[in-house]
């Protein structure tokens, strides 16, 4: 008797875990299974739910995800998907059978791939047949650190080909990208879709813009060696694009060799990081008092004087930049002295660039001789900041030396823009 209780429990088991037919009914749609049944089993009726309607069962789907019934003797495994994702759910369950460690689940109320991802190779060729077969399926695969961080350029690269900024990515159940309402909503979706990347608006976050890292470096440079590397000297002040073929090293390294072989002399070298669209400023000089002085106002006011920089780039998703530099550079005049109080010789120019990759731009003509010449009887001088080192050189006040400003723009790359969720 007790042989014939096990027997009996063990082929229920058997018949629940190995007789299933799976039926995939789309969110909020009816399916008949049966004409009749005299007793019906449902694992989760919060998912499926069960109608009679005459001699006929039908099953009504409820919710997104997967459960088992039984229907007198014949068990089912019901599969329900999100509305729409009928299609992609049943060709997915076949597509995902061939790479290692893939299957097909739901996340969200969206059609996502588990498991875990061990190929690049794997990646590329899923993301192909995703666009081929227009799916609206999503990554939710697990991967180790360096195959997360080659995923993330290859995402980053696609979405600057497609005009648009890249987004910190969270690799959660499924992948996000949140975007704000002031981001281009409609193209980030389509986009991230074909990436298998579910977007997010977040109408609470913060508008995403590039930044942009522009180094300069402002020099006295020998007019001959400034010849071969294509910058002209006329007599006025000049801004020009240093071509790319007249120097083999970038302009920060060509500078540190020039410098060794006494070409170049570096003055200073800040490098200033803003984001696209905004202002970045230097400034290296000093100031002195101006006392105001009448029968209302007793007062200080400072004057500055030195050489300063704004300088405004705006970035596309592919690395074209306009970029807006004003220079100004200013020197104390004693020869224009008025009660004790100096003249400023100031020179201020403003330039406009388009540039379609990052390019050096180089700027001269903005100390005139004369300003070197009549230093040589100010020893104050000397004590400027970068100005002061230029006009106690002999090279420059023997005009066999001249200065030049260095200013080189480029997109910062996003060194972090995965997390995990």
């Amino acid at each position: 008797m007790k042989n014939t209780a096990v027997f009996t429990i063990l082929f229920v088991f058997q018949t629940l875990v190995f007789s299933k037919e799976i039926i995939t009914i789309e969110l909020g749609q009816d399916h008949l299974v049966k004409q009749r049944a005299s007793k019906v089993w449902v694992e989760n009726p919060k998912l499926i739910g069960v109608q009679t309607r005459g001699s006929q069962i039908y099953l009504k789907t409820l919710g997104i995800g997967s459960t088992q019934i039984r229907l007198d003797n014949e068990s089912y495994t019901v599969v329900s998907t999100p509305i729409g994702s009928l299609k992609t759910f049943n060709d997915w369950t076949k597509l995902a059978k061939k790479f290692l460690g893939l299957q097909v689940d739901f996340c969200e109320e969206v059609v996502c791939l588990k498991g875990k991802l061990y190929r690049f190779a794997d990646y590329e060729k899923v993301i192909d047949l995703i666009r081929t077969n227009g799916s609206s399926l999503f990554w939710a695969v697990q991967l180790d650190e360096k195959l997360k961080h080659k995923v993330s350029v290859h995402i980053e690269k696609y979405l600057r080909e497609k005009g648009l900024t890249p987004l910190k990515i969270m690799f959660g159940e499924p992948w996000k990208i949140q975007f704000s309402a002031k981001d281009y909503a409609t193209d980030y979706k389509n986009t991230l879709q074909q990436m298998g990347i579910l977007a997010i608006e977040n109408k609470q976050k913060i508008e995403i813009a590039d930044n942009i890292r522009v180094a300069v470096q402002i020099t006295e440079i020998k007019k001959e060696f400034g010849r071969s590397l294509g910058i002209k000297y006329p007599g006025t002040y000049s801004a020009q694009i240093i071509d790319g073929a007249a120097q083999v090293l970038p302009i920060d390294m060509a500078a540190v060799a020039s410098e060794n072989q006494g070409n170049i002399k570096v003055l200073a070298s800040p490098t200033l990081i803003c984001r696209s669209g905004k202002e970045a400023e230097f400034f290296a000089g000093g100031e002195f008092p101006i006392r105001i002085l009448n029968f209302k106002v007793n007062d200080v006011v400072w004057k500055k004087y030195g050489i300063g920089m704004k300088i405004k780039p705006v970035i596309d998703s592919i690395g074209q930049m306009s970029i807006q530099i004003e220079s100004e550079v200013s020197s104390l005049d004693k020869s224009t002295t008025v009660d004790g109080i100096p003249g400023i010789h100031t020179h201020r120019v403003v330039s406009h660039f388009d540039l379609i990759k990052s390019q050096t731009i180089a700027l001269s003509g903005l100390l005139k001789n004369e300003t070197g010449e009549s230093s040589e009887g100010l020893p104050f001088l000397s004590q400027i900041p970068i100005l002061g080192t230029l006009f106690s050189s002999k090279d420059y006040r023997e005009s066999r030396t001249e200065l030049v400003i260095f200013v080189t723009p480029e997109l910062m790359k996003q060194e972090t823009v995965v997390t995990n969720e």
